[in-house]
């Protein structure tokens, strides 16, 4: 990572995300909970207090002998089976209506399953009864949200609204007169058609990114940005005006409920892929997998009808997973450096889970009554999912960010390594080029040499050795020329038919004390092999140098070979006793360069073995040590399986 990636810290990313997520909440805020205020619009009710039924019996008169407890803001009383009694003080002339005017009672939100009026005025004073079971046409004005029709009267007086409902039971209460109905609901639709744009332009993006590159992460994405858009367009009533005639009240009820719980699913789903980049780790894929069976398990309780305990289960599980969530990325150790491999940093998703732990704490404890809910809270749900899409495409955003940095990285690292293999190769060929000079100027001078050595007037003692020398180096050149070749895959395999009798005639031909040198052919008919005859000679030539190099001068070379029913099964194998040098290393015996201390008083290359494996394994034989206990053994095979080998 850079210097200035390495300027991130803790605090400054948590203040300047916490800055920038404040404001857009305040502006949202201001715009959905504060319409009223801003349209400045007048709200009849001086007071209003509740009451809970628990016998779920009761009749109005009998309520009205209740002791009601006040409340401000929006009711707040969580889950429950038992209806709420809504008592609102209505007073006329706080708006200056007129005694013939009509006020109008608008309860949010969207999602209460039943709501009864109980107006002394009104003949029948039961008036309802209306909410998301029911259509649109009980309503007493053409709106998304629910609305009752109510004469303003002359003097104050107690209106009392009944509300059951699965869901939270939650609710705010205003009473309007007509032009501020409109201007209310006007500024109120213009909101949710932000909303709504902003849940459709980040589902957009997503879809886009995630053709372009499938990834869980985008998918998880895609998929809570499509069930916020539902849930709220359900939420804020818009569904139910398009779709109510074809899917009906009670459908489109489901729906929202289901929305709202794949919705959290998938946010759930979206913090695992998200902890991925910290670290994999096996405790914290059981403990999600048991988070996400929960919410299967919700769903299952929604399609029985037990609507209620699946919403109270959901929304306990928003204001509890959050904050496992949380301690799980604290927890967690990064097992690589995130800026080597483009992933998110630690304090960057420890972050994502504080701030999205802040806006669910603000979303479920009004939702399940745990506090007092001012008239924001109806909008926090819709806040939440906001909210939750904004962090999730900025991770999303930064993550690509860092994708691309990784990514440039990558493709510079591998345009020097192609610069860096251009130039090996060029050097390769150079050399390559430079050996196959040297080994055809030096064979010249050096077969001059031993023509020279054949004068009759030098010794023959000194002639031999000197001659034995002219073809060691000789040797030597051969094998340096034969590496660059094999170092450069300049070698091609020719296979073809020929006698490995003669290939072995071929390869003793040029090397001094043939004589010592026995071939025993263990085949009784012909001895045709399919091989390439070049690369053989040049293995089996290596093998008998150094049988002759390191056995004794007085010790004699063994050589064996059989076929096995088909030219490509055949065997060869090199044996003679320790010399000078002693036993072989097994262990480093191929290895390039290698060459025992033992061996240091003949000269070599430490390239022959080296030469042999690597021709061995281009002619797909294999080339094998195996001493017994008098003698040095290699043995070339061919074409036979193990239990052949072995056999063998």
């Amino acid at each position: 990572m850079n210097h200035f990636s390495r300027l991130h810290s803790w605090m400054p990313c948590l203040v300047l995300r916490s800055a920038l997520w404040r404001g857009l909440c305040a502006a949202l805020l201001c715009v959905l909970g504060m319409a009223p205020a801003v349209a400045a619009v007048a709200d009849y009710i001086v007071a209003q207090s509740e009451f809970e039924d628990s016998t779920a019996r009761m009749a109005w008169a009998e309520v009205q002998q209740q002791a009601t407890t006040p409340f401000s803001g929006a009711l707040a009383r969580g889950y429950g089976k038992a209806p709420v009694w809504v008592k609102l003080r209505i007073d006329p002339s706080r708006g200056g209506a007129s005694p013939d005017d009509m006020l109008y009672l608008r309860i949010r939100p969207g999602y209460l399953d039943e709501l009864v009026l109980y107006d002394p005025l009104q003949q029948p004073s039961r008036v309802g009864p209306i909410g998301d079971r029911y259509p649109l046409s009980a309503q007493a004005a053409h709106s998304t949200r629910f609305t009752f029709r109510l004469p303003a009267g002359t003097v104050p007086r107690d209106v009392w609204v009944r509300l059951e409902t699965t869901s939270t039971r939650m609710a705010r209460f205003e009473v309007l007169d007509e032009q501020g109905l409109a201007i209310s609901n006007g500024v109120l639709d213009m909101a949710g058609s932000f909303y709504l744009g902003l849940l459709g332009l980040f589902a957009l993006w997503g879809g886009i990114q995630l053709a372009l590159r499938p990834e869980p992460l985008m998918l998880c994405f895609v998929a809570h940005q499509a069930t916020a858009l539902v849930f709220g367009s359900n939420m804020l009533g818009y569904t139910k005006l398009l779709l109510e005639e074809r899917l009906g009240p009670h459908l489109l009820d489901v729906l929202t409920s289901a929305a709202g719980i794949v919705a959290s699913s998938v946010a759930v789903a979206f913090a695992y892929f998200l902890m991925k980049e910290i670290s994999e780790a096996r405790w914290r894929n059981r403990i999600i997998a048991g988070v996400l069976s929960v919410f299967v398990l919700l769903l299952v309780l929604l399609a029985f009808g037990r609507v209620m305990e699946a919403l109270q289960g959901n929304m306990g599980l928003i204001l509890v997973v959050p904050t496992v969530l949380l301690i799980m990325a604290l927890v967690s150790r990064p097992s690589v450096d995130a800026s080597e491999n483009g992933k998110l940093p630690k304090q960057w998703v420890v972050g994502y889970f504080v701030l999205t732990l802040v806006f669910t704490l603000a979303a479920a404890v009004p939702s399940l009554g745990l506090i007092e809910a001012p008239e924001l809270s109806l909008y926090v749900v819709l806040l939440y999912s906001l909210s939750s899409g904004v962090l999730m495409i900025t991770m999303l955003l930064y993550r690509a960010h860092l994708q691309l940095k990784y990514q440039q990285a990558q493709a510079a690292k591998a345009w020097a390594n192609a610069q860096q293999a251009e130039q090996e190769r060029s050097h390769r060929l150079d050399r390559e080029k430079l050996l196959a000079m040297l080994g055809h100027e030096l064979k010249t001078p050096l077969a001059t040499l031993r023509m020279l050595l054949s004068n009759q007037t030098i010794p023959s003692p000194l002639s031999q050795r000197m001659d034995a020398s002219v073809q060691e180096m000789a040797g030597v050149v051969d094998r340096i020329v034969q590496t660059g070749r094999l170092d450069h895959q300049a070698i091609a395999v020719n296979e073809q038919r020929c006698s490995l009798h003669a290939l072995l005639v071929r390869a003793l031909r040029e090397l001094p004390d043939q004589r010592r040198v026995v071939v025993e052919p263990q085949t009784e008919h012909q001895d045709e092999i399919e091989t390439d005859p070049e690369l053989l000679t040049v293995v089996l030539r290596n093998l008998l140098d150094n049988a002759l190099k390191y056995s004794p001068n007085d010790a004699q070379v063994s050589v064996r070979y059989a076929l096995f029913g088909t030219p490509r099964r055949w065997q060869v194998e090199v044996s003679n006793p320790p010399g000078r040098a002693g036993w072989p290393d097994a262990e480093h015996l191929f290895d390039k360069y290698y060459r025992s201390p033992k061996a240091a008083y003949r000269a070599g290359s430490g390239l022959g073995l080296y030469i042999v494996q690597a021709l061995a394994q281009m002619m797909d034989t294999r080339i094998v040590y195996a001493p017994d206990a008098g003698f040095v053994r290699f043995i070339v095979r061919a074409g036979m399986d193990e239990a052949q080998k072995n056999s063998v």
